[in-house]
């Protein structure tokens, strides 16, 4: 008897360390996985979320014909970080910023399960964007840097050639509002005129950013907060061991009330039997 009640407890505790195992392999797998994976090249942190002007430089290239021609660029570089200092890495990145004269175009900072997530997009002089990534490098750990460079020269003139379609399209209606028609014509005409308006402003603001002037890259930094790993690894044995006790305590009351039912449906069987028997 004493033996077979030892054999029980053993069963049961193997259950329950097989559940436990379980979960804190999850966890401990889970969390090697997480750490720094949230700032991946691709995961799109701005889109949406920072609103901000775009940036774009202005460079003079030569043709094979030896003409000097205006092409537009735009560089961006990313740069994702994660740090348990959060106030030591953010005031690192604000001395450097400050350093190279640069122009914090958006921040957003939110606060998640007691950890910060901040979201940088800066604009600095094209000249010195290379120097300011490098001392980044030093100053901050970097978990991923990606550097981009687009060809913006066809979509600059695209806009420009179709403000210059809308342009003559206005003045067009302007000087049908000298001819007469009915009111309804020339509410209609107004109305015309008014939307082509917006789009040309519209317009004008997006070639505005085109601005030789105006040149800037964009530096693009994302510094995530992270609790430290020891307090990290010991809360999920804690979780895993309250996981496990939960998920063991409600397998045993299903084991015993479905027990419990099949011995209760035998026992009304067995009764019914000898009733009918008699």
């Amino acid at each position: 008897m004493k033996s077979k009640i030892i054999k029980g407890l053993i069963f049961c505790l193997a259950g329950y360390l097989i559940l436990f195992s379980g979960k804190l392999v999850y966890n401990l797998v889970w969390f090697e996985q997480s750490d720094g994976m949230v700032f991946q090249p691709g995961n799109s942190y701005y889109s949406g979320k920072i609103p901000a002007r775009n940036n774009y430089i202005t460079e003079l290239a030569v043709n094979e014909m030896g003409i000097s021609l205006e092409q537009k660029y735009e560089k961006i570089a990313e740069l994702y970080s994660t740090t348990a200092d959060f106030e030591k890495e953010k005031k690192n990145i604000f001395e450097r910023i400050f350093k190279y004269t640069a122009v914090v175009q958006s921040e957003n900072t939110v606060e998640n399960n007691n950890t910060r997530n901040m979201n940088l997009v800066i604009g600095i002089d094209p000249d010195k964007f290379s120097e300011f990534v490098d001392d980044l490098k030093q100053s901050i750990p970097i978990d991923n840097l990606s550097i981009t460079k687009t060809d913006k020269t066809k979509e600059y003139r695209e806009m420009l050639a179709s403000k210059n379609s809308l342009e003559k399209m206005r003045n067009s209606l302007m000087a049908l509002k000298s001819k007469s028609g009915d009111i309804d014509e020339f509410i209609k005409l107004e109305e015309k005129i008014l939307s082509i308006e917006q789009q040309i402003q519209t317009m004008g603001v997006n070639l505005g950013q085109f601005d030789s002037e105006k040149s800037l890259s964009t530096v693009k930094i994302s510094l995530q907060e992270i609790s430290s790993r020891q307090p990290m690894a010991l809360n999920y044995i804690c979780e895993a061991a309250g996981w496990a006790c939960m998920i063991y305590s409600v397998l045993v009351i299903i084991g015993l009330c479905t027990a419990l039912t099949v011995f209760l449906g035998f026992v009304i069987y067995e009764k019914a039997k000898k009733t009918l028997v008699k």
